[in-house]
């Protein structure tokens, strides 16, 4: 669970509302597929001084274009800037102009990450796109959930959180729904 990962991120905004509560975590086995990928295109060098806000899910960074700049030059320096958000649910990479940033974890929750950008400056002239919010894609195959709701099983617990937000495991969270249901 290091940064950035779901249970990170989770932990991190539950205790942002209960920040005395124990928090016991137990992780399902991840997912053997493939990690969600979405791309950032920038075209034309930068006519003015800009900035560009690039945004992963409800979270943002800004970087700083200055007149000059060409696609390949900021397209590095968003990469770097997103790499340094080590809390975020993804990294990226760039060549000639094209961000590729990929979710941290495998799996069908990674397309549920959106992200885009917003160009401010004057006469920039510098064009990104996606402009609108846009969900990344390609993660592929559901996390097992077997063996995590083998070993709470005898356990009892006031909450039991998901990170299967999107209904993207039908099948682990019916699961999940089923052995509580018979808990209770």
């Amino acid at each position: 669970a290091g940064p950035g990962s779901e249970a990170a991120r989770m932990y991190a905004m539950y205790t942002k509302c209960n920040p005395y509560a124990s928090v016991y975590m137990i992780f399902p086995t991840e997912s053997a597929g493939a990690k969600a990928t979405g791309t950032i295109t920038f075209a034309t060098t930068a006519a003015t001084n800009g900035t560009a806000r690039v945004f992963v899910g409800y979270e943002f960074v800004d970087v700083a274009i200055t007149v000059g700049d060409t696609a390949t030059t900021i397209a590095a320096n968003v990469v770097t800037a997103i790499n340094a958000k080590t809390s975020w649910p993804v990294t990226a990479t760039s060549a000639l102009g094209v961000v590729t940033i990929t979710a941290k974890q495998k799996g069908l929750r990674g397309n549920w990450l959106r992200y885009n950008v917003t160009m401010y400056g004057n006469g920039i002239s510098t064009t990104v796109t996606p402009t609108t919010p846009t969900n990344m894609s390609g993660g592929t195959t559901a996390d097992s959930w077997a063996a995590a709701l083998a070993t709470i099983k005898p356990d009892r617990y006031y909450y039991i959180i998901s990170a299967d937000y999107g209904g993207q495991s039908a099948t682990g969270l019916a699961a999940l729904v089923t052995q509580v249901n018979l808990q209770a």
